[in-house]
């Protein structure tokens, strides 16, 4: 049983608890404090899918072989993408591109070099609209479904991970994933890089990140001296320090 499904549960059991014994003013009180302490968990599963609230999310690797799975979202972009795969390239670095389908299909070649060079493709839907978490049943499975076949024409295969938009989840993204054998990534590190200039990004990063971590980062959406500065810096501290930096096919074996 999921988090979501249990909570239900309480709170139905709880607003007929106090139906039964409580009268007047007092049962519609604690009945209003129920469902509001409902929506505040609720409302917390929807914009954390690392907190597995409706449905199971990976948020790290195993530990034990000093590795660093770095993610990148919202891409590709022309720009920025080929100057952060020339940085990863240098440094002999893999990461896992989150690609949304209507631009992977925009920028095939870059989609193509990101396999390459040994990186790993996973599905972030095909639009990536704020809208997309308000989808339910086929609709949901038709924006995540189409981010596969674009990303499976391009390069041959389906991606095996998917990341939601903003990382936002609701209650029918679960039996979707399942229905398309996907499995939901989340992250256990978060640099809030957009907009950030590149020294604080990597200076988040290296305080929280360590064995087994998943870091978030945007390829889309930012400026590409920015993301080539702090994945620079990024990588130079880690390895310094004994740590390879691979993909999540490799850090979740």
């Amino acid at each position: 049983m999921t988090p979501f499904k249990y909570v239900t549960a309480v709170t139905a059991s709880g607003l007929i608890v106090s139906a039964a014994l409580l009268h007047g003013q007092a049962r519609w009180w604690c009945a209003g404090a129920i469902l509001m302490l409902y929506l505040l968990i609720s409302g917390a599963g929807v914009f954390s899918s690392s907190l597995n609230y409706f449905c199971d999310s990976v948020r790290g690797g195993k530990p034990g072989r000093k590795r660093i799975a770095l993610t990148f979202d919202d891409g590709p972009d022309p720009v920025a993408t080929p100057a952060l795969l020339d940085v990863l390239l240098a440094h002999q670095a893999r990461a896992t591109f989150f690609c949304v389908g209507e631009l992977a299909e925009a920028n095939p070649e870059i989609v193509r070099r990101i396999v390459k060079e040994g990186h790993t493709l996973g599905n972030h839907s095909y639009q990536h609209k704020w809208w997309t978490n308000f989808l339910t049943g086929i609709p949901l499975e038709t924006e995540i479904l189409r981010a596969q076949l674009a990303l499976k024409d391009l390069t041959g295969a389906a991606p095996a991970y998917y990341r939601s938009p903003m990382g936002l989840t609701n209650p029918h993204l679960g039996p979707v994933l399942r229905a398309l054998e996907l499995r939901l990534i989340s992250w256990d590190v978060r640099p809030f890089d957009r907009g950030t200039p590149a020294e604080v990004t990597a200076a988040r990063v290296s305080k929280a990140a360590g064995d087994g971590s998943i870091v978030l980062l945007h390829d889309g959406g930012v400026s590409p001296e920015d993301l080539t500065a702090a994945v620079t810096e990024i990588i130079g501290r880690f390895q310094a320090l004994g740590y390879t930096f691979v993909s999540l096919d490799e850090i979740l074996q």
